[in-house]
């Protein structure tokens, strides 16, 4: 058996999965593949693609990922979304009128727009907003949960650890820059552990 990655397809619409798309993997799995990772699927409206992207924005979305789900488990295989959150990154200024948020104010590599720097409370929002899509997608009946944190550099939850990135109020209401790895290390396993 083999493992699909995640990709993107764009066979989503008004932001959630299609019959296009669940035909589409379940090719995949009828072919033989073992394990297929879905693409993005964005956690909150201010990370919004295209409306031909994926996202989990309301319980409403959970029975079109439900008919994914069974037309892979129909051939026997598994399947997993990855779950994100695209910082500034996110086309949700254009989608829903929305500002992007980020790690600080820093622009878009897509649009070149700059993002509004992440406040604790947007922060907390943002992480209720993944344990919800975790949960919609365990009541989609995925077998898994990949967070996607890869290849675009705006990733919120783990680019508030990278180096030199992230600048947060501290209470005095200077700025401090988090440099040191064990606490990136600790910051991203209590982040993941909520999830």
């Amino acid at each position: 058996r083999v493992f699909v990655p995640g990709h993107t397809t764009n066979f989503g619409l008004h932001n959630e999965p299609t019959a296009r798309l669940a035909a589409y993997h379940a090719e995949r799995a009828r072919g033989g593949a073992g394990l297929i990772i879905t693409e993005a699927i964005r956690v909150h409206p201010t990370s919004a693609g295209r409306s031909i992207s994926l996202g989990s924005f309301t319980d409403a979305s959970v029975p079109a990922y439900q008919r994914v789900t069974d037309a892979v488990h129909e051939h026997g295989a598994c399947i997993q979304p990855q779950i994100v959150h695209a910082g500034p990154d996110g086309l949700g200024p254009d989608m829903f009128g929305v500002l992007s948020l980020g790690p600080s104010v820093i622009a878009s590599y897509l649009t070149g727009r700059p993002s509004e720097e992440i406040t604790r409370d947007q922060m907390e929002t943002v992480l209720d907003r993944y344990r919800a899509a975790v949960r919609r997608a365990c009541e989609a009946g995925y077998d898994g949960i990949e967070l996607h944190a890869a290849h675009v550099p705006a990733q919120l939850v783990l680019e508030g650890l990278q180096r030199n990135a992230f600048l947060l109020q501290d209470r005095l209401g200077g700025l401090r820059r988090i440099l040191a790895a064990d606490l990136e290390g600790r910051l991203l396993l209590d982040r993941l552990a909520q999830l």
